[in-house]
């Protein structure tokens, strides 16, 4: 379970596109990871006042399907090429240099969509493929990022709110704002393993029929 809180909040000297103000392009979190937090939560503390500061969210598995039905060669690129995902750097509990090879689009054995990966930041500059696949990969990535646009929703989160959402499946980024002294934004995020959620639904789910049976509440 990933219960550490992470503040995004434009600040000085960052080297995280996340900590600016500047619009944050459409990605998964920690695509760096071999096993990353599935469940994505970000709080709303203080919205900016201005224009911009919006969220946007799209179904990347939605587009990855799409792309399977309507541009397979595309989709075959990126489910079987390898990249590169590597965030490098240093915080409070020392430096770190994560590194996971996976594909944009991971398919499991049963041909169901797993996970998705993506993020330009931390796509490394390194891409150890055959010359020859170079152009088609980022010919099938021009067209992800393209469908992913199209699908985008776009909505301002207001203080109280907290936005939800699956960070295997879904993407998300944000619309650029101008922060002053008088006028900033403020979110606490947080991850959940989707391990979790279930576990407690299914509690939850077992006290209500425990209750039902004993005649204290009605499943209708």
């Amino acid at each position: 379970m990933q219960s550490e809180e992470f503040i995004v909040k434009a600040k000085e000297g960052t080297s995280n596109v996340a900590y600016l103000s500047t619009p944050l392009q459409m990605h998964t979190d920690l695509p760096y990871y071999d096993y990353k937090p599935g469940c994505n939560l970000l709080h709303c503390l203080v919205q900016s006042r201005s224009e911009g500061g919006q969220n946007l969210l799209a179904d990347a598995f939605c587009v990855a399907d799409l792309m399977r039905r309507e541009h397979p060669e595309d989709f075959r690129v990126l489910s079987e090429t390898l990249v590169n995902w590597t965030d490098i750097g240093e915080d409070e509990g020392g430096q770190f240099h994560s590194v996971y090879r996976a594909p944009v689009i991971c398919v499991g054995r049963d041909g169901n969509l797993e996970r998705i990966n993506h993020s330009v930041p931390q796509r490394d500059s390194f891409f150890n493929v055959p010359l020859d696949r170079v152009r088609p990969w980022y010919r099938a990535m021009a067209r992800f990022v393209k469908l992913i646009h199209q699908e985008a929703v776009e909505f301002k989160t207001m203080p109280g709110d907290i936005l939800t959402f699956s960070n295997v499946r879904m993407v998300h980024g944000r619309t650029g704002y101008t922060d002053t002294e008088v006028n900033t934004r403020h979110i606490v995020g947080a991850y959940l393993d989707w391990d979790e959620i279930y576990s407690k639904l299914r509690v939850l789910k077992g006290r209500r029929l425990d209750a039902a049976k004993k005649g204290d509440v009605r499943l209708d």
